[in-house]
């Protein structure tokens, strides 16, 4: 706040401040005269202005803010990435680091599959049971988690070829290479990234179409009359607090077996993902969750990183196989047709150069209902299609 100060009784205010500056700053009995009969104040105070002094204490407390606001910012920053690089490799990497510090039988014939959250709908288990009862035993592990795309798996690479596999199956789809939008999507063309807390009219002519069942109709309804309750749900929706524990994940996924082995460690498992969505449901997710397009700058990281990974596999005689992962026609129908050739070309390129056996899923199961979205096929007994055809694949390139 500006400091007022009270104007000596000598100022005549029909003169302008600077005459008084000039004849302190000029006169030596003018300047001697004012300190004699003005002894507490400055000449600047006593014609009503701000004093160089007072300004400098200003300018020194000011200094001192500065300097303060920044110290708080680097030490708020310093402490942010000191938790940020704790938490990645005490949390993140937890499960990579205790799952590879394992002892692997090398005389065991092990197969692993490698990708996103589309690859790890491919149930190990079963396939490792089906595998096993033609004669030979097997061991099959689903390394895929959400985001361990190719460039996210290189770091890895030398821990995958520790386990001595046999074969490794990589799955590539069209989320690997699209642009990135951080945390929320949209439906609209400007692509912005605002989260929508209230319900989209044209979902709720979706649910009533379809007529889903009263309690998730219900629910959905809930968000017209309790915003409080709709945000609470979107928090818990966000933090991914539905999540499936391991055990429980592992009798859902393979409920003929007394075994809790499920051979998926890196996988995040939620309620959702054990439903079949109805036709219906998958239009309306596509609208929240369509293709974005190609972002350049990962598709020529993530083509560098496959490419490596691949002759990584080669070097040490490893086979590799590489498919298209599956998705439903309302998710690919949000896809270009340019998109869809570009990214055809870019993996029957790198499968030519590198010689490896390419397999096509991405529109095989299309029409089928064995999606829990527009691109996963559920952990669903009708999704195990989905792994019956990937066993085809696994005999044929093992010659079983």
């Amino acid at each position: 706040m500006k400091k007022n100060y009270k104007i000596a009784s000598f100022v005549d205010p029909k003169k302008d401040a600077q005459h008084y500056l000039d004849r302190y700053n000029k006169e030596p009995k003018y300047k001697e005269w004012f300190h004699r009969n003005y002894p507490n104040l400055t000449i600047e105070e006593a014609i009503g202005l701000e004093s160089a002094k007072t300004k400098k204490l200003k300018f020194s407390d000011n200094k001192k803010i500065i300097i303060t606001v920044m110290c708080i910012f680097v030490i708020a920053s310093a402490s942010l990435f000191s938790f940020n690089l704790w938490y990645y490799e005490n949390v993140e990497l937890k499960p990579y680091k205790e799952f590879f510090s394992q002892e692997f039988d090398p005389t065991i014939d092990r197969i692993i599959l490698v990708g996103t959250s589309h690859t790890a709908r491919l149930n190990a288990t079963y396939i490792e049971e089906k595998l096993t009862s033609t004669g030979t035993k097997f061991e099959v592990y689903n390394l895929s988690s959400a985001n361990f795309n190719p460039e996210e798996v290189f770091p890895h690479v030398d821990e995958i070829i520790s386990m001595h596999p046999k074969l490794v199956v990589i799955g590539i789809g069209y989320f690997d290479f699209e642009v990135i939008i951080p945390f929320f999507r949209t439906t609209s063309a400007e692509q912005t990234t605002t989260p929508r807390l209230l319900p989209n009219p044209i979902d709720l002519s979706y649910f009533i179409e379809e007529k889903t069942e009263t309690a998730e109709f219900n629910q959905f309804l809930t968000v017209l009359n309790n915003p409080k309750l709709n945000a609470l749900n979107f928090i818990q929706t966000s933090l991914g607090e539905k999540v499936i524990g391991e055990r429980a994940a592992a009798l859902m996924l393979n409920p003929g077996y007394l075994n809790e082995k499920y051979n998926m460690p890196f996988l995040v498992f939620y309620q959702r993902d054990f439903k079949i969505a109805s036709d219906k449901q998958l239009q309306w997710q596509n609208n929240e969750n369509r293709f974005l397009g190609y972002d350049e700058e990962i598709l020529r990281k993530r083509i560098l990183s496959l490419e490596k990974l691949l002759s990584k596999f080669k070097e040490q005689d490893i086979e590799v196989v590489i498919f298209t992962t599956p998705h439903h026609i309302h998710y690919l129908d949000t896809i270009s047709s340019s998109d869809k050739e570009r990214f055809l070309e870019i993996i029957s390129g790198i499968a030519t150069e590198k010689k490896i056996p390419l397999h096509y899923f991405h529109e095989r199961y299309k029409n089928a209902p064995i999606f829990s979205n527009g691109s996963h096929v559920a952990f669903h007994e009708r999704g195990l299609i989905y792994s019956d055809d990937m066993i085809k694949v696994i005999k044929q390139e093992l010659g079983l």
